[in-house]
């Protein structure tokens, strides 16, 4: 298959796995071996390997870890339960979003083999499908598009989404392009999504018989692979396209906009993708409303001049991105009131959220949202950090500057790495922006192309001084 593999520390092989897997004595290259090359196994082992799937434990040598990578490349009957999940239901508000939680060994596997093909999977994703694990892939979106509705050679950005996607996505369409799409990927796919798998929620046995297991690591890949044909359908010399997993944007004139629509709607339930007009908006410039308006009249697209997020960050009007702003630090700032109490009697778990979950909402929006907006509607944020969570957690007084400078400090140096968001704000979007430059060029110009040049360029900027 043209990999060149050598044996890496077992760390390496498992990213991001629970500590107690790092007993595991195997390597990378007999995980991608037993994963990409089909292979059979005596059914005794079969029944043995799932009875240990079951007690939820690994053997801790190799030729463990071995008869359980032959086990996922044996027919579908015997691997039934091997891929067998359970089934958390989250709420999206307004929805519902199934997540399966697998077997941690089916976890291992899948990114011990994206860690080894990720190159592949990035290049046959190319510069428009953003979600195939290119470098600050959704940053580069949201720049993208933000720059294409400034553009003056467009009137209008459209902002589209499906009804759930991940779980719509035609399966046997989707593994047949991938054979040719990205060969390299192809067959792990094949052999965990051939056929229909258990998922059990409260006692219930449900059949996943279309699209991906949202939860499982092959998921996003697979999604950004499987809209490549549609993407492509979709070309218009006069459309910029971005996509990042279902979210699609396309800029351009308001009549082009509408053919690229019907367009979408007309070819995507081929591939699994059906259209929400109900989600779906046009953003407008100003001046453009009323055309916009009776461009798509009766589609049941949401016309605004105003603005929208994509994905996740206001895109718009400033006074858009402005309130936009407001009403996200407002919620934050009682998250961070509401972890301040928590704090008083279990600090490291508040902690813990903080840092590992909280605090990356609003490091996200100051990467991809103009520091000019944000950096002067932080200061509720900031009060609540300093005034409450930080004494809760410290069982001090309210910090000065001075001790606010020591706790953002990583933990290794001393800190607490809180740092407080209004001081780093416009560091980090001139730090994307940069970063992201080399990779929203390429969109902007539509090429379908990410090679190493881009990698490069990508890094350079971003370790380098």
């Amino acid at each position: 298959m043209g990999f060149s593999i050598v044996t890496c520390d077992r760390k390496w092989a498992t990213p991001k796995i629970s500590p107690f897997l790092h007993s595991l004595s195997c390597t990378s290259h007999l995980w991608l071996c037993r994963t990409l090359r089909p292979g059979r196994i005596p059914m005794a082992e079969v029944m043995y390997l799932f009875q240990e799937s079951v007690r939820r434990t690994l053997s801790p040598t190799c030729h463990g870890c071995e008869k359980t990578l032959h086990l996922l490349c044996s027919p579908p009957p015997l691997i039934a339960p091997f891929l067998a999940c359970r089934l958390i239901a989250l709420n999206k508000n307004p929805g519902v979003r199934p997540i399966g939680i697998g077997d941690t060994a089916r976890r291992i596997i899948a990114k011990a083999t994206l860690s080894l093909i990720k190159h592949d999977i990035q290049e046959a994703s190319g510069c428009i499908q953003l979600c195939g694990g290119q470098l600050s892939g959704i940053e580069a979106a949201v720049h993208a598009a933000r720059r294409c509705l400034d553009s003056d050679n467009n009137e209008a950005i459209l902002l589209a989404d499906a009804t759930n996607a991940f779980n719509s996505l035609n399966r046997k369409v989707a593994l047949h392009n991938i054979r040719r799409l990205c060969p390299a990927l192809a067959t792990i796919l094949i052999n965990t999504y051939r056929e229909p798998t258990d998922l059990y929620v409260d006692g219930d046995r449900l059949l996943s018989q279309e699209g991906t297991t949202q939860g499982d690591p092959l998921a996003m890949p697979m999604y950004a692979l499987a809209s490549i044909p549609l993407i492509t359908k979709l070309s218009n010399t006069n459309i910029t396209q971005i996509w990042y997993a279902d979210d699609a944007a396309a800029a351009g004139k308001i009549s082009d906009l509408r053919e690229w629509w019907d367009t979408l709607t007309r070819e995507g339930p081929a591939f699994g993708y059906y259209p929400n007009p109900l989600k779906t908006w046009l953003v407008t410039k100003k001046g453009f409303h009323t055309i916009g308006s009776t461009t798509f009249h009766q589609t049941g697209v949401n016309v605004t001049p105003d603005g929208r997020p994509y994905p996740g960050s206001p895109i718009g009007s400033p006074g858009y991105m402005e309130s936009f702003a407001e009403s996200k630090v407002a919620s934050w700032s009682a998250l961070v009131s509401n972890l301040a109490d928590i704090a008083t009697t279990q600090p490291h778990a508040a902690y813990s959220a903080l840092n590992h979950g909280l605090s990356s909402k609003w490091t996200y929006m100051c990467h991809t949202t103009p520091s000019r907006i944000m950096s002067q509607r932080l200061a509720p944020l900031d009060e609540a950090l300093r005034k409450k969570l930080i004494p809760s957690l410290t069982g001090t007084p309210p910090p000065n500057d001075t001790e606010c400078r020591l706790f953002a400090l990583p933990a290794r140096e001393g800190g607490l790495g809180i740092r407080i968001p209004s001081k780093q704000a416009t560091h980090e979007y001139n730090a994307s922006l940069f970063v992201t430059s080399a990779l929203c060029n390429h969109i902007i110009k539509q090429d379908t192309h990410y090679g190493q040049d881009i990698i490069s360029e990508s890094l350079m900027a971003k370790y380098l001084p």
